[in-house]
């Protein structure tokens, strides 16, 4: 099951929930390499996934990357 952050999950940067057999996966959602890096200073960094996603990217490519 996929959802929307809550309010709390937001403010520690996270933007979507992936409710799995294996427990919550934890996804941001950055637009850019530099908004990413940013968000790597983040404590709770270690424990969330990072999907990037440019402004001239296909969602082919972005689910490859």
């Amino acid at each position: 099951m996929l959802r929307q952050d809550t309010r709390a999950e937001d403010h520690d940067g996270i933007d979507v929930v992936v409710e799995s057999d294996v427990g919550k996966l934890l996804v941001q959602v950055r637009s850019s390499r530099r908004g990413n890096a940013d968000f790597e200073q983040n404590e709770e960094a270690a424990r969330v996934t990072v999907v990037v996603v440019g402004g001239g990217d296909t969602a082919e490519a972005s689910r490859k990357s």
